[in-house]
């Protein structure tokens, strides 16, 4: 790494964020996106975190907060319901909220 990446890598300090942009055209949205572009649109502005924008605070709910993950830690990792609620909480507001 040359002197210039490496000064600019260590002035940056905030989390790189996955994705910037609107949902793929060639994806239709979900009644279930719609909800959730409507909610967090209704936020007021500085709650999402810097750098994410309403499709992809979606595209992130959706990722984390689905019936795979609920299943994969409870029935395949032996999470309790309790215990997966507690995560998404913590992880859904570390991705999502400044």
């Amino acid at each position: 790494m040359s002197t210039a990446e490496q000064d600019s890598s260590a002035a940056d300090t905030s989390p790189q964020r996955p994705c910037h942009g609107r949902i793929s055209p060639a994806r239709r949205p979900t009644r279930d996106d719609q909800t959730r572009v409507q909610v967090f649109s209704a936020w007021p502005p500085g709650v999402l975190c810097p750098g994410l924008d309403v499709p992809c605070a979606v595209d992130v709910y959706a990722a984390l907060r689905n019936i795979d993950v609920y299943t994969e830690l409870t029935a395949e990792r032996g999470w309790s319901p309790d215990r997966v609620e507690r995560w998404w909480c913590g992880a859904l507001t570390r991705e999502l909220l400044n």
